[in-house]
């Protein structure tokens, strides 16, 4: 039997390991990925504020894959035929008896206008440094902020974060900040606040 993972990061990531385990001697598991390495995707949230670098929280795959018997395929997954149970790849093609799609989540930059061009998402590598140079970008003018966040602890996270590093960094901002925070609370009110500084 063989099954394959496309995507190598946590569900992809997990998937593989745990079919693997808990499958016969006779189960042969294969991940396709894009990627060499695997990111831990919670500590983003500390890159755009230098407290950590993307290399400090990615590690190579493969031999994880190797050590636990799982096949790793370092390409891109093109096109997945049911028919003839076959994922296409940038490395070629591949048959399969069962299929585990773990892609991960995609941004939807066009859900209103300017959101492309001006928010700022964490959620990948290229992401959190593109906010890093717009927070080094900020430390030199009069900023005002909107935090809009999905739950309450990451914003709060996210905010201390950023006013610690404008406040105390090694290039502290010296010029008035204006903060609104906006949040859906557990019992679903939404609040607003603002602080001066």
């Amino acid at each position: 039997m063989k099954t394959i993972v496309i995507g190598g990061n946590f569900a992809g990531f997990t998937a593989a390991l745990e079919l693997k385990r808990k499958g016969n001697k006779d189960q042969d598991v294969m991940v396709i990925d894009k990627s060499a390495d695997f990111l831990f995707i919670p500590s983003l949230i500390w890159v755009p504020f230098k407290r950590r670098e993307v290399k400090d929280i990615t590690i190579p795959k493969a031999a994880i894959f190797r050590k636990k018997g799982v096949e790793f395929l370092e390409a891109e997954a093109l096109k997945v035929d049911p028919a003839t149970q076959l994922v296409y790849t940038t490395k070629g093609n591949f048959k399969y008896d069962q299929l585990v799609v773990a892609t991960g989540p995609k941004v939807k930059y066009d859900v209103a206008p300017g959101v492309a061009e001006h928010a700022h998402y964490i959620g990948t590598p290229a992401g959190a440094m593109k906010t890093r140079a717009a927070l080094d970008e900020l430390k030199k003018i009069p900023a005002r902020l909107l935090l809009a966040p999905v739950k309450v602890q990451v914003v709060l996270e996210l905010g201390m974060n950023f006013y610690s590093t404008l406040k105390n960094g090694a290039e502290k901002m010296t010029s008035e900040i204006k903060w609104i925070f906006i949040g859906l609370l557990p019992k679903h009110f939404w609040v607003t606040s603002e602080l001066m500084e």
